[in-house]
């Protein structure tokens, strides 16, 4: 489970989606 946790993280697709999530917690400010 863990490599495959690994994988996820390092895959693209995850670090967009992490990048989505902390936008929505912080306010969309320069």
């Amino acid at each position: 489970v863990m490599l495959l946790l690994k994988l996820i993280f390092h895959r693209q697709d995850t670090q967009e989606l992490l990048k989505k999530l902390l936008e929505r917690e912080k306010p969309e400010t320069p």
